[in-house]
């Protein structure tokens, strides 16, 4: 008997040893006097549609203890309960372990709504809340929230108590990274003061994405962040140029790496590696360079750009399901050209026409005196200029100086930026003078932005971008045209095109350059230099013979 009582001492004494040994909120012994659970556990600052898994971390086993399956070691738990009168504190590389390696729920998933989530009646303990984004645009690290005891009823000092200013709270906000994304462009070739949406054939225009990588806990164990980068037909990459301006301090296929698709995109994705350690959030900023190549020669042309970022929004997530979208739109127009590239929409708002001698305009087909046909008027040559003085000739690769005018007396200039340009005639069609007056040509645009919504539901990506509302031209300072354009908001294409009072098409409403009908002056160079030089020289010969002749008869004579 008396080997048995010192064995159940030793019993005794070891199970009163690792009960000291293990930390805890308060004195072991279990509670009394009436103690009650908190009755609800909460998150806050959730978007709607978010969702929330409550994972036991600690228990109630006379002391806090770890919970079954939990892994931590007794230095973290003992980082976790601190001592009788102040709680621990949990560090981010601790939270992310935690995260990592405990994954089991004893409550949820929960759906936020109300910015929220509550669980009612839980049991006792520490939660760590791992929350799943229902939107792009955000990560959220670990919360933790405590379920502990309140003392409800005898207020005896001698009663044992643990309060919620002893513990974790039981409510926490949740710890949000939001990742934005932003794209826009410089056309440094521009001939207006807008250098983003408008652009002209053979421009070199400079693309710039900004973004922001989260911060990753440590339990995203392959983290990914990505940008990819989709140009439209009209434009051409330049990958020499895509530059990683931000983050400083990165190397190629180290840090990042960049795979160019063809000329049409690229897509520039940073490690695992490195986005382990990246734990706040950390400006991105990459640059490149497209060219604006013939394909963009389409009236009122539309080319976009679209950038696209992926990145984990949970940390389970290793394909980058968290998606952020942003495009900016470029339009080239044309003069007398085809509205979209479509024949029924010909558009008139320069034409070349002829007058008599009278002033009054020739409207007719009219065969000249050396058979040569002409309508309003055919055959005219015109050159581009960027200056009013006409020193500065401008053509790009889907139009080069001359310009000659078709059967209707248009001129087809392709692929302009909008601005303001000049035209002056260099040579007129047989039969006409002329006109050496440099005119203006002036195209304005103006854009809006949009709301563009992709997909539906929780895969909705909602971003802004500016469209063509609507374009001028103005001939001489006057309006000759002008477009009303309405776009499809979620694919930014133009669908209907509305001309206002100006009539497509017909010559009443267009911006006439006028030729007079007769011969033309020396000055020009013309046929009528030509024919006068013969008459000259006829003369000069005819005068010679006159004086050879007379100076003959004067010799007979004497």
């Amino acid at each position: 008997m008396k080997h048995l009582k010192k064995v159940i001492a030793l019993v005794l004494t070891l199970v009163t040893a690792f009960a000291m040994a293990t930390p805890a909120f308060a004195a072991d012994p279990a509670p009394a006097g009436g103690l009650t659970v908190d009755p609800k556990i909460s998150v806050t600052g959730l978007q709607d549609g978010d969702t929330v898994n409550f994972i036991k971390i600690l228990k109630w086993d006379n002391g806090w203890k770890k919970n079954d399956g939990v892994t931590l070691t007794d230095a973290e738990l003992a980082t976790i309960v601190g001592d009788k009168t102040t709680p621990g504190a949990i560090s981010a590389a601790l939270a992310g372990k935690l995260a990592k390696d405990n994954t089991t729920a004893k409550y949820g998933p929960l759906t936020a709504a109300g910015g929220k989530v509550e669980q009612a009646n839980p049991d006792a303990g520490l939660y760590m809340a791992i929350i799943t984004p229902a939107k792009t645009g955000y990560t959220y690290n670990p919360v933790f929230v405590g379920a502990d005891y309140k003392q409800n009823a005898s207020g005896d000092s001698s009663t044992w108590n643990v309060t919620t200013d002893l513990s974790y709270s039981d409510s926490a906000a949740a710890k949000k990274s939001e990742v934005t994304l932003e794209k826009s462009a410089q056309d440094a070739t521009s001939v207006d003061s807008n250098t983003q949406e408008t652009v002209g054939v053979g421009d070199n225009v400079t693309f710039t994405v900004t973004t922001v990588i989260p911060g990753f806990a440590d339990n995203y164990t392959k983290p990914v962040f990505k940008v990819t980068d989709v140009l439209s037909t009209g434009l051409e990459l330049d990958d020499s140029t895509i530059t990683l301006v931000k983050p400083t301090g990165l190397t190629k296929d180290t840090h990042y790496t960049v795979t160019p698709d063809g000329k049409t995109g690229f897509t520039l994705a940073f490690t695992d590696t490195y986005l382990k350690t990246v734990k706040t959030a950390t400006p991105v900023e990459i640059t490149y360079e497209a060219k604006v190549t013939s394909a963009a020669a389409t009236s009122v042309n539309h080319e976009d750009n679209t950038v696209t970022v992926n990145y984990s929004n949970s940390p389970s997530d290793q394909v980058g399901n968290g998606t952020l979208k942003d495009k900016t739109n470029h339009y080239t127009f044309d003069i007398d050209g085809d509205l979209f590239g479509e024949t029924t929409y010909k558009t008139t708002e320069v034409v070349k026409v002829g007058v008599d001698k009278d002033g009054n305009e020739i409207t007719e087909t009219v065969t000249l005196s050396n058979g040569k046909t002409v309508g309003a008027l055919q055959g005219a040559e015109f050159k581009l200029y960027k200056d009013q003085a006409c020193t500065q000739e401008y053509s790009n690769d889907v139009f080069q100086n001359p310009i000659i005018t078709d059967g209707q007396g248009r001129m087809s200039i392709k692929g302009l930026d909008a601005g303001k340009y000049w035209v002056k005639e260099t040579k007129a069609p047989d039969g006409y003078i002329a006109d050496t007056e440099a005119h203006s040509i002036e195209i304005k645009a103006e854009v809006e932005e949009v709301t563009v919504t992709e997909g539906t539901g929780n895969d909705a990506i909602t971003y802004k971008t500016n469209v063509l509302k609507s374009y001028t031209v103005e001939i001489d300072g006057t309006e000759t045209a002008k477009y009303n354009i309405t776009n499809n908001a979620a694919t930014t294409k133009i669908t209907t095109v509305d001309h206002g009072d100006t009539v497509v098409g017909t010559d009443t409403t267009s911006g006439k350059i006028k030729n007079t009908q007769g011969v033309e002056l020396p000055s020009t160079g013309g046929m009528g230099t030509k024919i006068l030089y013969t008459i000259g020289g006829l003369m000069v010969v005819a005068g010679g013979v006159f004086l050879a002749a007379k100076k003959r008869m004067s010799t007979i004579k004497e």
